[in-house]
């Protein structure tokens, strides 16, 4: 804190009418200490409602904002050759609420700043009148704004994180040489992320939980039990926003992520880069920025961005970027720095953007420009800012829905296209659902891929693999779908025993089943345009057919073709909306070309 609070002592000794401290509470005290030391003020005034601020050197003053403005206005009037700094702690409403009363304390703030622009104390030298806001959040009145500065205190460095836990010590232990002889263990990088007043409370809630254990250098069980504890009460703290959560990850990419070989070898390689991190910065190298996980849905894009951050040992943030916008001018940019600088104080870390076309497809309207300004700043922060945070975003479509900006260089270090997986992939995925479904029945060793008495439904099973697009998921379902039916057809109410031992292959053969009817036959694998047209012509053709039939006039009686009339709308109406979907699955068809072509293939 030394140097912030230099820096607030010089606007201090500049003479500046009005500083507004946002968050600085709890180090008020102590900067209320050096100025005192300083001897810049003749008189020192507290309001507010801190005994500790409120002790011997200081006057107090009435909390009520009647008094308030009495007293600064006779202080203006008959002290005109004393320097006096009034300290008001916990007066935010006095300018965000629009009343009578606080805008007759305005316009005397606006008359003391101009006074103390052309008043001068003994000896030619300018006179002092400075009064120092502290709060939570102020916004300062236009009419006094070129009188002040704003300075907001966010989330504390590891320095003042050790400053905090020793002070903490010193007022909670029972001698001070007892204080001394205990470290800070490994609290410091777990509480990054709180704000100062949110760490005093953590270890207020660790202390009672723990006592001077929590300082106490220990075994490797009592460290674990007290990271559990902060991270508990740390999720709960930084999800009071509801903007970003603290994800629990209990995946990775070496057992639950199957196929995706490119996107693994990268995350792998960045994992050096986290390692090695001061290494790096010896030779002026950045730290890695994330990627972009583009492609269709169902192939583990939001799986891999959880395995991203297990497989990096960091901690995963998911970040709702609609949830910061607000309904006040400014609100909404305010919330994003906010937020961003609560990420970057949490780093390392990996942070989560899932489906970021559909926050960032606004920025097209012209007509949004709170969004726009959003966007902006989280640009600016991912390309110049970011310092240690792992962004992955995911992203089913970008063509026409994002920014080009966010997808150039700069931003994200790699964007990786996931298609559907290879026969290779969707033989792994399979495997992986099944056994982590029957290990329980038929144990960790099973034996169920690799039986000679299975051969024939594994063929089946492998062919449909083969001839049909599946997606992740899709296979996944097939899985959970084959097994539920096995086990259900084999169990009874209050017996877990399985008796039956065609319980494998009746596994296999309802997951057979499954991968049958999930995806069509029309649904082959399309390259190029002429598999699309004979998808397309063995999908529709018999639906325009049975219109075409239904249309023809020739063999209808008369009747029929009065009814037919009344329908004919409806007809057209219906061979419109299949030729809409046929162009629909076109211009999907181009869309997934064109990404394919761009983008690296993350398999």
């Amino acid at each position: 804190m030394d140097k912030q609070f230099e820096t607030i002592i010089s606007y201090i000794k500049s003479n500046v009418s009005f500083i507004f401290l946002e968050n600085y509470e709890v180090y008020l005290s102590e900067l209320l200490k050096i100025v005192h030391k300083s001897n810049v003020f003749d008189d020192i005034y507290y309001v507010g409602n801190d005994n500790n601020l409120s002790k011997d050197r200081y006057e107090v003053l009435s909390t009520d904002l009647n008094d308030v403005n009495y007293f600064a206005s006779q202080l203006i009037k008959y002290k005109e050759k004393d320097n006096v700094l009034i300290v008001a702690n916990g007066f935010d409403h006095a300018f965000s609420e629009i009343n009578n009363q606080n805008e007759a304390f305005i316009k005397l703030l606006y008359q003391i700043a101009v006074e103390n622009m052309n008043s001068s104390s003994k000896g030619g030298e300018d006179r002092r009148f400075t009064i120092l806001f502290s709060g939570a959040n102020y916004t300062i009145p236009r009419e006094i704004r070129d009188f002040s500065i704003k300075l907001k205190k966010l989330y504390p460095t590891i320095v003042e994180i050790n400053d905090l836990i020793s002070n903490f010590k010193f007022k909670h232990l029972p001698t001070v040489g007892f204080a001394k002889q205990l470290k800070n263990n490994v609290l410091s990088s777990n509480l990054q992320g709180l704000s100062d007043k949110q760490i005093i409370q953590t270890l207020s809630l660790l202390y009672l939980t723990f006592g001077p254990k929590l300082f106490q250098p220990q075994g490797r069980k009592i460290n674990k039990e007290i990271e559990k504890k902060v991270k508990e009460i740390k999720k709960q703290q930084i999800e009071k926003s509801d903007i970003i959560t603290i994800i629990d990850v209990d995946v990775d990419l070496d057992n639950s992520v199957k196929g995706l070989n490119s996107l693994r070898n990268y995350i792998y390689i960045q994992k050096k880069a986290f390692d090695y991190k001061l290494n790096l910065s010896t030779y002026n190298i950045s730290l890695p920025k994330g990627v972009l996980l583009l492609g269709k849905p169902g192939n583990g894009k939001s799986l891999s961005a959880k395995a991203i951050a297990s497989t990096l040992e960091l901690p995963l943030i998911k970040f709702d970027i609609s949830k910061v916008l607000g309904q006040y001018v400014g609100q909404s940019e305010s919330k994003m720095k906010e937020t961003l600088a609560t990420i970057q104080s949490m780093s390392p870390c990996v942070l989560w953007i899932d489906e970021i076309e559909k926050t960032f497809s606004g920025t097209n309207n012209k007509d949004n420009d709170v969004m726009r300004k959003v966007i902006g700043i989280f640009l600016t922060w991912m390309s110049d800012e970011n310092k240690g945070v792992f962004v992955v975003a995911t992203a089913n479509n970008v063509k026409d829905q994002l920014p080009p900006e966010l997808t150039r260089k700069g931003r994200f270090d790699k964007i990786f296209y996931i298609d559907n997986p290879n026969l290779e992939a969707k033989v792994e995925i399979l495997k992986l659902h099944v056994n982590k479904r029957i290990y329980k029945i038929v144990g960790t060793n099973s034996n169920i891929f690799n039986s000679s008495s299975n051969n024939k439904v594994i063929d089946d099973i492998y062919s449909h693999l083969k001839n049909k697009e599946f997606s992740g998921a899709e296979i996944e379902h097939c899985c959970n779908e084959g097994v539920k039916a096995a086990i259900i057809n084999n169990l009874s109410i209050g017996n877990e025993k399985f008796e039956n031992s065609n319980f494998e292959i009746e596994v296999l053969k309802n997951i057979c089943e499954e991968l049958k009817v999930t995806v069509p036959d029309s649904n082959q694998k399309n390259d190029n345009f002429n598999d699309l047209y004979k998808k397309l012509n063995k999908k529709y053709s018999e639906e325009l057919e049975y219109i075409d039939n239904y249309a023809n006039e020739n063999n209808r009686t008369s009747d029929e073709k009065q009814e037919y009339s009344l329908n004919e709308e409806f007809t057209n109406n219906l061979k419109n909306i299949i030729n809409s979907n046929i162009n629909k699955e076109i211009n999907s068809f181009i869309s997934e070309k064109e990404n394919k072509d761009t983008f690296e293939n993350a398999d």
